[in-house]
């Protein structure tokens, strides 16, 4: 640009020489349009590549960011400001937008535009190891560790997510309505490890019947009915089918030796009290009397 630049100058030197001469042999001044025009054209296509150089600049800034400190949000935000500018520019020179140069900056921010957001996605605190084994398959490469201290945002954007988009966003929405389930199943495991069952006194003796809680019976049938939905999620539970299948067996179990030790309990105090309260029955069936 430069050198075409210094042509240009020299070029002018000449019209103005020609100019003189004209006025001299007073011949009507030549119009050189075109002078203007390619000055207005190097004028812009020198602001156009300085603007390359500071969005590129930019990029690479970014590519040096550590995974761990990486903020999307601000990312995409100053991504945004970027394209505005661009455009701001094309319009306000419409022969720009037909320049390779625009295309190619038009094009590395649409780019970012599309990583950035899948970028937010696999920084989610749902991304767990079998996920970044899913990405590389994804991504054909023999592994992705972001767990690595020294992990950048440039080793990320080497796998060129924008052409896996489709697969990382199917990670990321396996990834976060696993962790669902997973925190679901944690808090019904801690449920389950904290919950005490109740019993008291039958009458006035030392025997102790069991006698569940309100919140033993609402924990019973809530998580059940839990449960049941997370079976229904097909693929996003399959990670999870065995703690699930077995939770699930658990609580039928517990339920129905419940529900047996209660029918069984309120047999027995019905008979205990048939017992105890006919003398005929207790010398007619002492065997029994005493069980």
């Amino acid at each position: 640009i430069e050198s075409f630049s210094k042509k240009l100058d020299e070029i002018e030197v000449q019209v103005d020489q020609y100019r003189e001469l004209e006025d001299l042999f007073e011949l009507q001044p030549t119009a050189y349009v075109e002078i203007g025009e390619t000055r207005s054209e190097i004028k812009q296509l020198t602001l156009l590549w300085e603007f390359k150089q500071s969005v590129d600049d930019v990029f690479q800034a970014w590519r040096k960011e550590l995974w761990a400190e990486v903020n999307t949000v601000d990312l995409e935000d100053r991504n945004k400001q970027l394209r505005k500018q661009l455009k701001e520019k094309g319009n306000a020179y419409l022969a720009m937008k037909g320049w390779q140069v625009y295309r190619d900056i038009d094009e590395s921010l649409a780019v970012m535009a599309t990583v950035l957001p899948l970028v937010h996605d696999l920084h989610s605190e749902s991304i767990r190891s079998r996920h970044w084994a899913a990405l590389a398959r994804v991504c054909n490469v023999k592994v992705v560790d972001p767990t690595d201290p020294q992990f950048t945002l440039d080793d990320m954007l080497t796998l060129q997510l924008h052409l896996h988009k489709e697969g990382i966003e199917e990670i990321a929405e396996t990834a976060t309505k696993e962790l669902k389930i997973e925190n679901k199943l944690s808090e019904i495991e801690g449920v389950w490890a904290a919950m005490e069952l109740d019993y008291v006194a039958h009458k006035n003796t030392d025997m102790y019947l069991p006698r569940p809680s309100e919140e033993v019976v609402e924990s019973m049938e809530a998580h059940q009915m839990e449960l049941q939905g997370i079976y229904g999620m097909g693929k996003f539970m399959e990670y999870f089918k065995d703690r699930v299948v077995q939770w699930q067996s658990d609580l039928r179990i517990v339920d129905d030796t419940l529900r047996m030790w209660i029918t069984v309990s309120r047999a027995w105090a019905s008979l205990e009290s048939i017992f105890l309260a006919s003398a005929d029955i207790r010398s007619q069936l002492p065997e029994d009397t005493k069980r």
